[in-house]
């Protein structure tokens, strides 16, 4: 019953401060929520409409304004000018007086006092009328600036009416979460103090008569189930499953995962093997392209380079082309890794990204994809304007270039030979990107180009 009375005393206390909370935020405020927000979209739909009549006055006078800016750029007078009375009858008198000089010339000289009369007071007409036509676009513009000017402050107002409803919203829904906690601490108030007096009632009717024979204690250990046996039993079950996993792993790969592995497969000259990049920070992605240049002594970079010797060796010709047998594998790194490498190294190179489905090279060099390879294809570029240089590495990149309906027929046109034999005299090597070769037949296509095909696999 006393642990009751104290859950009564916290309630009570609650509700007396959800209250004094309530009451406080509502006199910070001066007025309730729901009217400031009222208030505030009364306001709000006052500016709007003075806004849209402010902003329809501003746009005809910008009309205005460029109608007269255009007929004194073509030397022509605008509707405004034509529509003024003033300037209309000042263009009547001064028609008349054109008049009157023509009719004077055929009798007088011109250097004749009547004749210069006549001209004095057909100037002095023009003159005035050019002043009140500067005078008429001066007031136009004037008047467009005071528009721009309401404009400008009904939008501010306006802003500024959104941000006090903002704030009010946020206190509305503040004082509401306030007053239903209130409302829930009330209710439980009332089921407490009903609780407490049904329990004095039965306390007045039946006196209790019991006693205590002996304290209850608390447990220091749990009686079941025995920890020791269950973390040994743990233990042996994970490392035999593990040990199995580990066993079915390995003799369930079919990945390739050294050179001799390699050799059953295929009968084709191993070049090296190239090791993978360690990351700097596990946030951040290797890139192999950039990793040949900011670590030139890496294994990675040199490797690369005892593969360029071997490459070197065993090519006919500059034209090398690097595939893969499926996609991922790492084709494109490792011909852009090479091209960087050996452009640094003084090598006259260029590499030519012939993967037109998938194309990376743009992409990891930083260059545009086009015009490229299939632009220069189609006839809509020539080899000086696809040609791109590297200009960290100087290497000569061709990029793909625009997306082709159908890249097989693009890489079997007579024109993609004839590019390949340009290439081959400009250039001591040309590195070609292509696709995977048992997913599309486009490495298949170039290959009888090229006097060198070397095919990426990846370890694992």
């Amino acid at each position: 019953m006393m642990r009751l009375r104290r859950e009564i005393a916290i309630v009570n206390i609650r509700i007396r401060d959800a209250e004094s909370a309530i009451e406080a935020r509502r006199q910070d405020n001066g007025l309730l929520p729901s009217e400031n927000l009222k208030a505030l979209t009364d306001h709000l739909a006052d500016l709007t409409r003075q806004l849209v009549s402010v902003t329809g006055e501003r746009a005809a006078l910008e009309a205005r304004v460029a109608e007269v800016d255009a007929a004194q750029l073509s030397n022509q007078v605008d509707t405004a000018t034509i529509s003024s009375q003033t300037i209309q009858q000042l263009q009547a008198t001064a028609a008349q007086a054109a008049a009157n000089l023509s009719r004077l010339a055929v009798s007088y000289p011109d250097e004749h006092p009547r004749m210069r009369q006549a001209r004095a007071e057909l100037n002095a007409l023009r003159a005035q009328i050019e002043s009140e036509v500067k005078k008429r676009d001066s007031s136009l513009r004037v008047d467009l600036t005071i528009a721009k000017a309401k404009e400008a402050m009904l939008r501010r107002m306006i802003a500024d009416d959104k941000a006090e409803m903002a704030k009010s919203k946020v206190l509305d829904v503040d004082i509401r979460e306030a007053e239903r906690e209130a409302e829930v601490n009330r209710n439980l108030l009332a089921q407490l103090v009903a609780r407490l007096n049904q329990m004095d009632s039965d306390l007045d009717l039946q006196p209790a008569e019991a006693r205590v024979i002996s304290a209850p204690t608390i447990p220091v250990k749990p009686s079941f189930p025995p920890i020791l046996t269950i973390m040994a039993v743990g233990f042996l079950v994970s490392a035999s499953g593990s040990t199995l996993a580990a066993v079915l792993r390995e003799r369930l790969d079919g990945t390739i995962r050294n050179t001799a592995q390699l050799r059953s497969v295929t009968a084709a000259l191993i070049l090296g093997i190239v090791p993978a990049i360690t990351c700097r920070s596990w946030l951040a992605r290797p890139n192999p392209a950039s990793e040949v240049l900011a670590r030139p002594t890496s294994m990675f970079a040199e490797q690369l380079r005892a593969l360029w010797l071997r490459l070197d060796r065993a090519r006919k010709g500059p034209i090398v082309l690097v595939t893969s047998s499926i996609p991922h594998e790492g084709k494109s790194m490792i011909a852009m890794s090479l091209a960087r490498l050996m452009a640094a190294s003084g090598c006259k190179m260029v590499i030519i990204d012939a993967d037109l489905r998938c194309p990376t090279v743009h992409r990891t060099m930083g260059m545009r994809r086009s015009p490229g390879l299939t632009d220069l294809i189609a006839g809509t570029a020539n080899i000086n304007e696809v040609i791109q240089l590297d200009r960290e590495s100087g290497a000569f990149v061709i990029t793909a270039g625009n997306p082709a309906a159908s890249p097989s027929d693009v890489l079997r046109s007579p024109k993609m030979s004839s590019i390949l034999m340009e290439l081959r005299t400009g250039f001591e090597a040309v590195i070609i990107d292509t696709p995977p070769v048992l997913a599309v037949p486009d490495a298949s296509i170039l290959v009888g180009s090229a006097d060198l095909t070397a095919l990426v696999v990846r370890w694992g």
